[in-house]
């Protein structure tokens, strides 16, 4: 679940966009395979608002990766530092 926010994480979005894309997978299926539905994905992706820690640590576990790196890319992009196949 999406929560809208006044502040919401475009950047958290943004990182999970990318990590989706480097495997090869549609939103439907990310959604699937996080037990969340594809417009909850997509809301996240495009920074409308706040997932759900249950939600972040459903995408981490689906696209195999831990909290903290979604987290580090995140926040390294907030900073202008993130650069496209750093990882």
């Amino acid at each position: 679940m999406v929560r809208p926010s006044g502040d919401p994480q475009p950047e958290f979005g943004a990182v999970v966009r990318e990590l989706r894309s480097r495997r090869g997978a549609s939103q439907k299926q990310l959604a699937r395979e996080a037990g969340i539905s594809p417009p909850t994905l997509c809301g996240i992706e495009r920074g409308y608002g706040n997932p759900t820690w249950t939600t972040v640590v459903a995408l981490a576990k689906a696209l195999q990766v831990s909290v903290a790196e979604i987290a580090t890319r995140a926040e390294e992009q907030a900073r202008g530092e993130f650069i496209e196949n750093k990882r």
